[in-house]
């Protein structure tokens, strides 16, 4: 069904990848934004309406991005092409808890990064 509707100008895989990268974008930042409030006045339907927005469009993302590698990749390499997109997966994991959660820690900023005068 993904493959249905496209804009030909761009291709089948990259009409859903840029969508869903927008939508993803924008719950990003409308949450970053207005999170601390919706909480507070326990506004549920609006954070569940942002969270399957987000789960929606990272499902889309990662379907149609699977799907633009099968067809980057040469047919020799195609066995290669899930273990790439694992590793990918695995990286980004691994170099976002690894090196971006720390920067936000005032401890770990002013012990490792800040200099005493």
């Amino acid at each position: 069904m993904l493959d249905s509707y496209y804009a030909r100008s761009i291709g089948a895989r990259k009409s859903y990848i840029i969508p869903s990268l927008a939508a993803l974008t924008m719950c990003y930042i409308f949450g970053s934004v207005y999170i601390t409030d919706m909480v507070t006045h326990l506004q549920i339907g609006s954070i569940l309406i942002m969270g399957i927005v987000t789960i929606t469009a990272a499902t889309v993302l990662d379907v149609a991005s699977d799907g633009w590698l099968i067809t980057l990749v040469d047919k020799k390499y195609l066995p290669e092409a899930t273990t790439l997109s694992s590793i990918g997966v695995h990286l980004g994991i691994f170099l976002s808890f690894n090196l971006l959660i720390p920067f936000n820690s005032v401890s770990f900023c002013n012990d490792h990064i800040y200099s005493t005068p």
